[in-house]
């Protein structure tokens, strides 16, 4: 797994604990932890304890008793906002065992808070929500640590990539392409234009932005009807918990509806993307209880388009998950024939 998910932007109020708390419910689902096809926390744990021993041994943080149930269940949360960890509240009650504690500052005594983020992330899918104005901070925790080095000189390096969550403002574009212009060699850039807060993308097309943006992969991240967010948000509601008719959505048929279609469009633009397979593959097997084709190998992608719910991305990956499945059946089929 090894892959640090930095739900950036840098900018305040572009939404980035939204996509930070949809991309960790893509990855609980992934994983069966949540929804029709859920299993319990210790089961996950238990299918995944002898394929991924070997990669836990690595870290001390596995032999913490209290996460006894999921140590072996490779995802982790941290929430580094400390002023409103909004996107923590909103699991801390079920998940509890899947959050890890760290933050980033530009004060030197303090950085260990941060080293313990990149420490946790070893042989998992790290997913960290950025509170804004932290980039000096970042910065300064890649650079005296060398932490790209670091994370290249493990056995199983350790991959970064940086979902830059943008309203598509001067602003915070010119941010977007400093983080280019320093790190694009280094890790790899998720532009997220988030509609929920902007319909207009005109100024992306100017070339400084334009440039900057062929260096990234894009994705249109979609929008929710504003009751239903305000709703969750307000309530620091997971979307599961929408999903029952918890609270507000008790009676609201049409809005748990919504939510679901949300839930569809953001977990399609996640897979598109191509930066979960390992997982996504996990998950399968977890599925079908059979763990046999489990791959630890590092992500990777070839940004080439903007990426949305309706795009033929989807429909070549589905194409590929089609055609390996049924070479497993026929395999399956022949071998039950001798």
């Amino acid at each position: 797994m090894n892959c640090i998910h930095l739900v950036d932007g840098e900018k305040g109020g572009v939404g980035k604990s939204v996509v930070a708390q949809a991309m960790f419910y893509y990855c609980l689902q992934t994983l069966r932890l949540i929804g029709s096809n859920s299993l319990e926390k210790e089961r996950v744990n238990s299918l995944l304890k002898n394929e991924l021993t070997g990669i836990t041994k690595e870290v001390d943080i596995f032999n913490d008793e209290t996460r006894e149930n999921c140590q072996y269940i490779p995802l982790i949360l941290i929430d580094a906002d400390r002023t409103n960890p909004d996107v923590k509240r909103v699991y801390a009650q079920q998940y509890s065992e899947l959050l890890v504690e760290g933050f980033f500052t530009e004060n030197l005594r303090e950085q260990k808070t941060a080293d313990s983020i990149f420490d946790a992330s070893i042989g998992k899918i790290a997913i960290i929500n950025v509170p804004s104005a932290a980039k000096r901070a970042i910065d300064s925790w890649f650079s005296i640590n060398d932490l790209f080095g670091l994370a290249e000189s493990l056995p199983t390096p350790v991959k970064f990539v940086r979902w830059f969550v943008t309203n598509g403002e001067h602003n915070s574009m010119n941010l977007f392409v400093d983080s280019i212009n320093k790190y694009s060699h280094k890790m790899t850039h998720v532009l997220v234009k988030n509609h929920h807060f902007s319909d207009d993308w005109n100024l992306l097309e100017e070339p400084v932005y334009a440039t900057a943006i062929s260096k990234a992969l894009t994705i249109d991240f979609p929008t929710l009807k504003e009751s239903c967010a305000t709703e969750i948000r307000g309530s620091e509601m997971s979307y599961d918990r929408a999903l029952n008719g918890e609270g507000y959505f008790r009676n609201k048929v049409v809005d748990r509806h919504v939510v679901k279609v949300f839930i569809d469009k953001f977990s399609a633009i996640f897979k598109q993307t191509e930066q979960f397979k390992n997982l996504e593959e996990l998950g399968h097997n977890l599925y079908d209880n059979n763990l046999s084709g489990f791959s630890t190998s590092p992500l990777s992608i070839s940004p080439e388009n903007t990426i949305t719910a309706n795009n033929t991305v989807e429909q070549i990956s589905n194409e590929k998950t089609n055609a390996r499945y049924t070479a497993t059946k026929s395999q399956k089929s022949s071998k039950s024939s001798k």
